[in-house]
């Protein structure tokens, strides 16, 4: 048993097993003071004012874009280009 733990750790720990060129993989999408990868995709600037910091808390230098319709949505189609573009 213990002879496979190692290949399992080290591929579980070091992507370069898997993704063998720098081109292979993102390692990086977002940070906990950043947008959620839900919010990346719902908003096109941050909307938080009502946490009583006056929309100064949180990164603007987020890149996202809401896919044409601000916020949360019952457009299917909006909503599928969402889930698309979250995968993608």
């Amino acid at each position: 048993m213990g002879s496979r733990r190692i290949p399992f750790l080290r591929t579980i720990v070091d992507s370069s097993v898997i993704y063998c060129r720098p081109y292979h993989s993102i390692n990086f999408v977002i940070a906990h003071d950043g947008f959620t990868l839900r919010d990346l995709v719902s908003y096109n600037f941050k909307h938080n004012e009502a946490n009583g910091e006056g929309g100064n808390d949180g990164s603007n230098d987020n890149f996202s874009w809401n896919c044409g319709f601000k916020g949360e949505t019952d457009d299917a189609s909006i909503r599928a280009f969402r889930s698309w573009q979250m995968k993608n």
